[in-house]
This record gives C-alpha cells, sequence and structure tokens, in this order.
C-alpha cells in the first residue's frame, strides 16, 4: 500500500499494488482485480472506501503488477487505534462503529458478503468517521461455489469469522454481523471473545458458549450480554436478520437502564422473529 497523490485533483490517495512475487500467480490476480472490481461497482458511500482508478504498472520484461487508487483514510485503522487505547466506552463505541452497521447494510443492499471484517479492515479517518477497506474476500450472497473464494475453504481472519465460515459452509450477510459483534465485544472488553492457538479459537468459535461481556466489564448495560448471545449465535438464523435492526439495538443499550430489552424469554422471542 503506497501513500499517493492525484495530480489532478491535488489530493492524497492510497494506492494498493500486489505484491510483485504474486503477481505471475492467476488466482492472486484474479482476486485482486475482483477486490478492485468489488468496490468500483458499489453505490458511493460514505463509510466505504471508494475506488478512484486502476490498472496496471507500465514494465520494460513484464505484463506490468495490477494495481488500484482509492481514498485515502487520513488517520488510522481501528485496530491501531486499539492497540494504543485498550478497550473504549460504550458511548466511544457506539459513536465510533455505529456507522459501520450502516455500511454493512449498504454492501448487502447490493448483494455482497463481506467475509473479511475485522478491526484492521476499518478505517478511521482524521474527521472521526470509519471506512469498510479489504473487500478482497466479497462474495455474492448466496453463491454456492466462487472460483476465487471457494465455499468450503476457510478463508478469512479466524478470530472474526463465523461459526459457518469456520465449517466452510455458504455465508450471508448475517456472518458480516458475527463478525461485528466479535469487534464490538473486543472494543467494550478489551479481549478477544476467544483465546488461545489457532485449533482453540476456531474450536471455540464453533461450538462455545458466546462468553459474557458484563463479566469482564460489569459497569456495560445489563442488556449487553442479550445482545451479543444474539449478535454471536452460532447459527444464522437465531442472530438478527439484517444490520439496521441490529444497529438500533446497539444503539439503545445504555439508553434505559431501567428497560432491560431482554428482560424475558418472550421478549428474546419477539426480537428475534421481528429480525
Amino acid at each position: 500500500m503506497y501513500l499517493g497523490l492525484d495530480v489532478a485533483t491535488n489530493r492524497s490517495v492510497a494506492v494498493k499494488m500486489l505484491m510483485a512475487t504474486l503477481a505471475s500467480d492467476p488466482l492472486w490476480t484474479a482476486r485482486y482485480e475482483r477486490e478492485a472490481m468489488i468496490l468500483g461497482r458499489l453505490a458511493p458511500h460514505p463509510n466505504v472506501v471508494a475506488v478512484i482508478d486502476q490498472g496496471r504498472t507500465v514494465e520494460r520484461d513484464g505484463p506490468g503488477v495490477p494495481y488500484y487508487v482509492m481514498d485515502w483514510v487520513a488517520k488510522e485503522t481501528l485496530q491501531q487505534q486499539l492497540a494504543q487505547t485498550g478497550r473504549m466506552s460504550l458511548v466511544k463505541t457506539q459513536r465510533l462503529l455505529g456507522p459501520v452497521f450502516d455500511a454493512l447494510a449498504h454492501i448487502h443492499a447490493e448483494g455482497l458478503v463481506h467475509r473479511d471484517l475485522k478491526p484492521s479492515s476499518i478505517g478511521i479517518g482524521a474527521d472521526g468517521l470509519p471506512k469498510l477497506l479489504d473487500f478482497g474476500l466479497a462474495l455474492e450472497e448466496g453463491a454456492e461455489t466462487d472460483q476465487l473464494t471457494r465455499t468450503g475453504t476457510v478463508l478469512g481472519t479466524p478470530t472474526y469469522m463465523s461459526p459457518e465460515q469456520i465449517r466452510g459452509e455458504r455465508t450471508d450477510a448475517r456472518a458480516d454481523l458475527y463478525s461485528l459483534g466479535v469487534i464490538l465485544f473486543e472494543c467494550l472488553t478489551g479481549n478477544k471473545p476467544y483465546r488461545g492457538d489457532v485449533t482453540r479459537v476456531m474450536h471455540d468459535i464453533a461450538v462455545a458458549p458466546v462468553p459474557s461481556a458484563i463479566g469482564i466489564v460489569p459497569e456495560l448495560p445489563l442488556q449487553t450480554d442479550g445482545f451479543f448471545e444474539q449478535m454471536m449465535a452460532k447459527q444464522p438464523e437465531s442472530r438478527f436478520g439484517d444490520a439496521g435492526t441490529a444497529k438500533k439495538i446497539f444503539m439503545s443499550l445504555g439508553a434505559n437502564e431501567g428497560d432491560s430489552l431482554y428482560g424475558s424469554t418472550s421478549t428474546r422471542t419477539q426480537m428475534s422473529a421481528s429480525a
């Protein structure tokens, strides 16, 4: 990744270039060009990085290396911010990551699943607004197979992968909601929900109960654990049905401490049905 200058507009841009050692690999080249194509087809959204241009470098002794030019997110990624600050308050997390729900709703409405959502794929601009990055594993929602990101192959970052991704199954928008749930858990508690070596983490994602955020940070609202139980449910059909519904519940946490959105089994059942 390089910082560049768009001489036509005199603005800073990011230039993402495939490593020269991978440029001769048809699969890597196709995945890379696919990412640029996916970003290029998305309608503009303030919380999704935009592609400005793409092409190949000009080389004397070869076909050149593919690259594309996109918005430069001027500050840092969420991963860098978490490394510096540790856990965040609920209010700060809501303010910072609330728009990520909107970004997911946007790409899901376009028929895409991100499939690699993690703190390093959320850029934080100088204006404090997040932008969704890294669409290299994005897939058409409902696709059974794909030559570049084949269902049945475990692709992604294990800590943030959904149980169905761990199992190599078909994914839909609810896989992205699971991954965002993991990110929110990390932001609010300073801990990843499942820790250990890769094998242990993948096992726990698939079968272990969702840990208690309140058990780590007791001052979180009483509804918090219920939110994560639904956001990170093992089965997709038990999660929120869409990013808009999930955002509404997340942004309401702490608003009315006396009114638990998860106060009874019947309430949970009603929420699941409406989602």
